[in-house]
């Protein structure tokens, strides 16, 4: 038994192949014979023109297996449905956004801040620029502790993109104020400057990437949409043992470090204070 399906109602096939990319969207329609589903994980209902031809063609990386047969045919060419690729991910747009901001954004964001503490570290900055320093990369850190929080037990309304949104502001402003005042009293060292431009542009990074996730409610500042400022925990809690990693990580890489160098600074003035 066959069954006809016009090509009218379908999205546009594209081919591809190492010999072979192009689109078939001129043919009126194409006769397939009805086949039994398949138990496997590429056998949910096809409603797409999920293909690959075979002969000219073959699809993105697949071999074409001889034990299944073909959907259907356009004169020589046969017509196979497509599995899905083991090394292409099924994850959907804002799966993959949400993976880039939790597992790449956040977790290099603290490696650099640990890089930048090394960086101060070889500097000897305690008998340079001093606690006051130090003073100023803990309230950096406290500026981007607030938005992190935010991001990781709040529900993602207007209010928490706004709040993220202004303390970004203030987070720029003070790093500014921050290299100003050390540049002006020890050697900012090209590394270090490289190093200040990923911890810039990341948290700059991981707003975005909040943003595109949500973006009805950015919008809604602008007044495309009814704003909620409400602040709330998340109804669908991120993972514990996610949760439980940054927050240690955090603690290891930045508060720990940046203390003991705020320590550091200030007992070096205590000593120079008694000769």
């Amino acid at each position: 038994m066959t069954v006809e399906t016009t090509l009218a109602t379908l999205p546009v096939m594209r081919v591809e192949a190492s010999n072979c990319v192009g689109f078939i969207g001129d043919l009126t329609s194409i006769r397939f014979p009805r086949q039994p589903q398949r138990a496997s994980r590429c056998s949910k209902p096809f409603d797409r023109a999920e293909m690959f031809v075979s002969d000219a063609c073959y699809n993105d990386g697949l071999q074409q297996s001889s034990s299944v047969p073909p959907l259907g045919t356009i004169g020589s060419i046969s017509l196979y449905r497509t599995a899905r690729s083991p090394w292409r991910s099924e994850m959907g747009p804002d799966e993959v956004l949400r993976g880039m901001l939790m597992y790449f954004v956040l977790p290099l964001w603290l490696a650099a801040g640990f890089a930048d503490y090394l960086c101060h570290r070889a500097s000897h900055i305690e008998k340079t620029s001093g606690w006051k320093e130090s003073v100023l990369h803990l309230a950096q850190f406290a500026e981007m502790a607030v938005p992190v929080l935010a991001a990781l037990f709040l529900e993602i309304t207007s209010g928490v993109i706004l709040l993220m949104m202004v303390f970004l502001v203030f987070h720029e402003a003070t790093a500014i104020w921050d290299v100003r005042y050390a540049s002006s009293r020890r050697e900012v060292s090209p590394t270090e400057q490289h190093v200040h431009s990923v911890l810039e542009m990341l948290p700059l990074t991981g707003l975005l990437l909040v943003i595109a996730l949500h973006w009805p409610a950015f919008a809604a500042l602008f007044g495309y949409g009814t704003p909620d400022f409400a602040f709330r925990l998340k109804q669908s809690p991120l993972p514990l043992t996610y949760i439980v990693t940054m927050l240690a990580l955090t603690a290891l890489l930045e508060v720990l470090p940046y203390f003991e160098e705020l320590v550091r600074g200030l007992r070096y003035r205590a000593r120079q204070a008694k000769d």
